[in-house]
């Protein structure tokens, strides 16, 4: 069989049917088959989403010398640089949107260092540090 199948499991039993299938089909898999289990989470937070256009898209656009009507160009390049693709139907695909709480915070992470590690350069800022969430009540988006 080609493609993927995915199977979420909330209750023990509720694992046979899945056994059952992988039976059926490994016999027909001359290469065997693939399985990946990954622990449920929730999708982002609203305080997250806040916290990442209120704070972190806004000082890096506003250092950057961006306007408020074009913080999303600073999103797209921020998302394009640091956001991890998530396998979908129509193929990987970049979206803070499809992201977990806790890749969220990674995501949030990987810019705060990075935008930090960019200001320190003399060619290129004065060192900015971008806050974290409960360094800061400045969410306002």
């Amino acid at each position: 069989m080609s493609g993927n199948i995915n199977w979420s499991i909330k209750e023990v039993s509720e694992i046979k049917p899945l056994a059952a299938y992988i039976e059926r089909i490994l016999p027909k898999a001359k290469k065997g088959v693939n399985v990946t289990v990954n622990q449920n989470r929730p999708l982002r937070s609203s305080k997250q989403r806040r916290y990442y256009f209120g704070v972190i898209i806004s000082i890096i656009a506003e250092e950057s010398g961006y306007k408020k009507t074009e913080h999303d160009l600073v999103h797209e390049w921020v998302k394009d640089k640091f956001c991890p693709a998530k396998d979908t139907p129509l193929g990987l695909i970049k979206s803070t949107k499809l992201l977990n709480t806790v890749e969220e915070e990674e995501y949030h992470k990987d810019i705060r260092d990075w935008y930090e590690d960019f200001t320190k350069n003399p060619e290129t800022g004065i060192g900015v540090i971008i806050p974290l969430p409960n360094e800061t009540e400045n969410w306002n988006y």
